[in-house]
């Protein structure tokens, strides 16, 4: 009898360690005292993650801790559920599912991997009071350090009108630094999807106050910025803007807003990289611009694959002559343009305006075919529609070698 009581007790406690949870089990007699009749049985860790988050009921989600299996929290407000359990050194695993923010969740903490189960099987949706202007992120991540997003997806759901006009999908703020994005997928939002910029939540400094050594990389950009009628919205693909040294890395973006941008740079950038990427169906390709203030120094594109814009596949441009921005020392390097899709669009287009100075930038073994003539609009100044070769002109767009070219 003794015999078969602790084979029956063992069988309990291996039983509790496959479980993954602490649970209290009624046991009796031996080898525990006469008095003893409940224990508890500590187990090892269920899951990597410190918390597993998932869909709990049709209006509830759950944390579970990933050491014991207990349900830390169930609630109906999702995003108060992350802000419960996102913490310093923190590991998120994110089950398959749809999950509704009804407001945005910023995330001010270092450390911290947030993932899903896929970039389209864990969803996050916007429903945030649509109608009012919003210019950040349903996830923002503000004077952030190490921090992971990856293998989720964020709908917007701007065409349903949940989601306010100008909404980001992610956003890097202020002094956020050595964080990645990788494999998320963003679709809908009226804003621009990913965003880097040190200029959105306040008057910072550059290079001071903004962000740097980010990596956005793997992602999938849909359909940003249109609403049921097709009327465009204002968001681009992935802006860089007042940020330096970060990584753009094998992204997929199409169908963006026709009169918006695959990827653009904006006010201050440096020494930023964008390889690899594949953009579909917009504005232009690849922009690096500058209106009144701010400068463009030591960027290098190379490796992209730019089909199907409306205007050029990338721009290099200065609008103003207010503080005589400068676009310089910028690399132009192995990309592949083809189909622009109106009779004056160009392949690689240098464009300065006044004192406005775009000079000294190199464009090598570039491919560029199936492009427009640009003798319709010849005020814009130089119009770069051959490869491997730069060009020069009086709008003081100015690079090494010239090369026929369209219009001054």
């Amino acid at each position: 009898m003794k015999k078969k009581m602790k084979v029956g007790i063992a069988a309990l406690l291996c039983l509790a360690f496959a479980l993954g949870s602490t649970i209290t089990y009624l046991v009796v007699g031996s080898p525990y005292p006469p008095d003893v009749t409940r224990v508890k049985v500590n187990h090892p860790p269920l899951h990597e993650a410190d918390y597993i988050v998932g869909v709990f009921n049709s209006t509830h989600y759950y944390a579970k801790n990933g050491t014991t299996g207990d349900y830390d929290y169930i609630l109906s407000n999702f995003k108060t559920l992350l802000s419960n359990i996102i913490k310093d050194n923190t590991k998120i695993y994110i089950m398959e599912g749809d999950y509704w923010f009804t407001s945005y969740l910023t995330v001010t903490v270092h450390n911290v991997t947030i993932q899903g189960a896929g970039m389209k099987n864990t969803m996050f949706h916007a429903n945030t009071s649509g109608g009012n202007t919003y210019n950040g992120g349903l996830i923002n991540l503000l004077n952030c350090s190490n921090v992971e997003l990856k293998d989720f997806g964020i709908h917007g759901h701007f065409s349903d009108g949940y989601c306010p006009q100008g909404l980001r999908g992610i956003q890097l703020v202020g002094t956020t630094h050595d964080c990645l994005v990788d494999s998320v997928y963003v679709t809908e939002t009226n804003g621009t999807a990913i965003e880097i910029t040190g200029n959105t939540w306040g008057s910072g400094t550059y290079p001071d106050d903004c962000p740097y050594d980010n990596t956005v990389q793997n992602c999938l950009i849909e359909n940003i910025g249109y609403n049921p009628a097709g009327v465009a919205g204002e968001g681009n693909g992935i802006d860089i803007v007042d940020a330096y040294r970060n990584k753009i890395l094998h992204n997929t973006i199409r169908n963006v807003a026709e009169t918006q941008n695959g990827i653009d740079f904006y006010w201050n950038t440096h020494a930023n990289l964008v390889e690899g990427n594949q953009i579909f169906d917009c504005s232009y390709g690849i922009a690096i611009e500058r209106d009144s203030y701010g400068n463009h120094f030591n960027n290098t594109i190379v490796h992209n694959v730019i089909t199907g814009t409306k205007i050029t596949g990338i721009m290099l441009a200065s609008w103003s002559d207010a503080n005589s921005p400068e676009i310089k020392y910028n690399k132009i390097i192995n990309n592949y343009i083809q189909s622009n899709m109106t009779p004056t669009g160009s392949g690689i287009r240098l464009d300065g305006y006044g004192t406005s100075e775009v000079y000294f930038n190199e464009f090598r073994g570039n491919t560029i075919c199936d492009f427009g003539t640009t003798l319709s609009i010849p005020f814009f100044g130089i119009f770069l529609l051959n490869p491997d070769n730069s060009a020069r002109s009086d709008f003081r767009a100015d690079t090494p070698l010239s090369i026929p070219f369209f219009g001054i």
